[in-house]
């Protein structure tokens, strides 16, 4: 499941405006050593080369090395923690991994989210332009943001879908989720703000109006009402429609902290197509995966043989790591690794071969087979931008065998591969900002 935590930003300075809110001496304001960055960046550096099995799958060794030395280059004087972010975060995102990412120390973190300092409105991207939606603020539902504190929204918005990385180049979705965490983006962007100048176009007028909004607390807009939000408080569901024919099933997840609640996610899959089984006249299945971020991948191909016509398939094609051992464990964070786990997997599956990859082992690509009550019917699966990980697999795998037709927008998973089966938690030394891996 991708870990989305508090992400890097490609912005390398602040340029703040004449309302930013004034925090001296706040944890914002705090300095590391220029001897501290440059110990940090090189661990970074030197991490995400040793452990990163898809470092140059989209970019060349040449080209991140050369990207890697620039960033290091602007290490000349000390800095603030989220400037030090702001310098990472070219290299975060030119890897085009979903599940790589960088969060700030939860010290860090709890004190800038109770500044009021974030903009409250909720907001959507329509067509590279944010819309908002909410009807609880003085700007209307659904009006176009043209510019915030006197800068024109086109020329920053694309800025900040640098803070959602994402596999390989879907745009798509980090416009969605850009703007779906503009508050948060945009705090780090342009720091803290007292207030927020905002001009805006009402419906389809031209007319500009203008206005000023006070900030919010992290919070604060965490519980602003957003006028459209798909709910997710349930992870999983089935609404049967006899007399139309069709059955909806909605999951949201395949991802559950326990034994007991990932069985339970099983005895429910294979409950529902038992009764899919049982009632013939329903020909038609959509499948909703919209926002699904991933999980566990059993339980994605548990669904899966529940709708195949092949006989039996392998779990992957192929899969690999870059090393053999779990390297740089000082830096481990603390209570954020199984480094056991991960090592005697590493140990009982993973095995060299002459490019020096540690692949896995054939006798641990298991072989899968259908259910017995697998659905013979029309099948559609629902997706949008948010679909990642094992759900974005599960969406290639139905795709891939023409078992059923795929709707909505492309997913934020890669088509063709991912880096999935284990994540690694590093934190850097003199910052403390953790690198997930």
């Amino acid at each position: 499941m991708k870990n989305k935590l508090f992400f890097i930003c490609v912005v390398s300075c602040f340029a703040f405006f004449s309302c930013k809110e004034s925090s001296p001496g706040t944890i914002l304001d705090e300095k590391i050593s220029l001897k501290g960055l440059k110990e940090d960046f090189t661990y970074f550096r030197l991490i995400l080369e040793a452990v990163h099995p898809g470092l140059y799958l989209y970019v060349s060794e040449k080209e991140m090395n050369k990207r890697f030395d620039s960033v290091y280059n602007t290490l000349t004087a000390d800095a603030t923690l989220l400037d030090f972010y702001n310098r990472l975060s070219p290299v975060i995102n030119s890897i085009h991994c979903g599940h790589t990412s960088a969060s700030a120390p939860k010290n860090f973190a709890d004190s800038i989210h109770k500044i009021k300092g974030y903009f409250p409105v909720p907001l959507n991207v329509l067509n590279d332009t944010l819309v908002v939606n909410s009807k609880d603020f003085e700007i209307p539902l659904g009006a176009r943001i043209i510019s915030i504190n006197n800068e024109p929204v086109s020329k920053f918005l694309s800025q900040l879908w640098n803070y959602e990385p994402v596999d390989g180049f879907n745009s798509r979705y980090q416009q969605e989720e850009g703007g779906w965490d503009f508050a948060s983006n945009y705090f780090k962007y342009r720091g803290p703000q007292s207030f927020f100048k905002v001009a805006y176009k009402k419906d389809s007028s031209e007319y500009v109006i203008e206005t000023e909004i006070e900030a919010e607390t992290f919070a604060g807009v965490l519980n602003a009402n957003r006028y459209f939000a798909l709910a997710e408080d349930v992870n999983y569901d089935m609404e049967m429609f006899d007399e139309q024919g069709y059955a909806m099933l909605t999951i949201y997840t395949f991802g559950y902290d326990t034994w007991s609640t990932d069985r339970a996610f099983e005895n429910f899959i294979s409950n529902a197509f038992r009764l899919l089984n049982q009632t013939p006249n329903i020909r038609n299945l959509i499948i909703n995966l919209r926002n699904n971020t991933g999980g566990n991948f059993h339980n994605m191909f548990h669904l899966y043989s529940h709708l195949t016509h092949r006989q039996q398939w392998k779990e992957f094609k192929s899969a690999y790591t870059v090393f053999n051992r779990i390297p740089f464990t000082p830096y481990l964070a603390k209570g954020e690794n199984d480094v056991a786990g991960v090592q005697a997997s590493l140990d009982s599956s993973f095995g060299s071969n002459k490019q020096g990859r540690f692949v896995r082992q054939y006798t641990n690509n298991e072989t899968m087979y259908p259910s017995e009550y697998a659905f013979k019917g029309n099948v559609f699966v629902v997706i949008n931008s948010n679909v990642q990980s094992a759900a974005a697999y599960f969406a290639a795998l139905v795709k891939d065998e023409g078992r059923g037709k795929i709707i909505g927008d492309e997913t934020g998973g890669s088509a063709t591969n991912t880096n999935s089966f284990h994540l690694l938690t590093y934190e850097l030394p003199h910052t403390k900002i953790q690198l997930t891996v």
